[in-house]
C-alpha cells in the first residue's frame, strides 16, 4: 500500500482476497505435514494451528463474499451519480476522483457496479472539462480527462474551451499584433 494514496475499498476488497489466497497457502502447507513422524505434543500444536487456519479461511471467505454485498446496500443509500457530488469542486479533486475509478478491479465489480462507476466517471470527466481553470495544470488536466490520457482526439467542446483561454491570453494577444503567431 502506498502511503501516500487513500486506502480505498477496492484496496481493502483486494486485500480481503490476497489474505484468503495467503490462508488457503498455509493451510496447504499445514496439510502436507506427515502427522506420523510427529510427537505427540508436536501432532497437538499443529492441529490447533489447522483449526486456527480453517477458522480464519471461512472468515475471510465469509467477508470476501459480504463484501460486494455491503457495498451494494450502501451505494443504494448514497445519491446516485446524476446527483453525484463531491466535496470540492477543484479541478485536481474532480480528477483524483475520475482516477480512484479508473483504477478499480473491474473483475472484481458486478455489472450493475460497472455500469454505475462508468456514469460517475463519465459525470466527473464532464465536470472536469466544464470547470473554470485557474492553473497551466488544471489544463493539463482538462486535457488528459478529455482525452482519456491522449488515446482519443480532443472533444470540440475542449477545443473550443482552450481557444477561449489562449485568447484571453495577453501574450498570445500581444505577439498575434506583433504579427509573431
Amino acid at each position: 500500500m502506498n502511503p501516500a494514496k487513500d486506502y480505498s475499498l477496492d484496496d481493502i476488497r483486494g486485500d480481503i482476497v490476497h489474505l484468503g489466497h495467503l490462508i488457503d497457502e498455509v493451510m496447504s502447507k499445514l496439510l502436507e505435514i506427515d502427522h506420523g513422524t510427529l510427537q505427540a505434543g508436536n501432532k497437538h500444536y499443529i492441529d490447533r494451528a489447522c483449526a486456527f487456519t480453517w477458522v480464519a479461511r471461512d472468515l475471510a471467505e465469509r467477508i470476501e463474499e459480504g463484501f460486494s454485498e455491503a457495498r451494494r446496500a450502501d451505494k443504494d443509500r448514497r445519491p446516485t451519480s446524476t446527483t453525484h457530488n463531491s466535496g470540492s469542486q477543484d479541478i485536481p479533486s474532480l480528477y483524483r476522483e475520475m482516477l480512484a475509478i479508473e483504477n478499480r478491479y473491474i473483475e472484481a465489480q458486478t455489472d450493475e457496479e460497472v455500469d454505475s462507476s462508468h456514469a460517475v466517471y463519465v459525470d466527473l470527466q464532464s465536470r472536469i472539462i466544464a470547470a473554470e481553470p485557474k492553473t497551466p495544470r488544471d489544463v493539463a488536466i482538462q486535457f488528459i480527462a478529455d482525452t482519456h490520457n491522449g488515446d482519443s482526439d480532443v472533444s470540440q467542446i475542449f477545443e473550443k474551451r482552450a481557444r477561449e483561454i489562449a485568447r484571453l491570453n495577453e501574450f498570445v494577444d500581444a505577439a498575434q499584433e506583433a504579427g509573431h503567431a
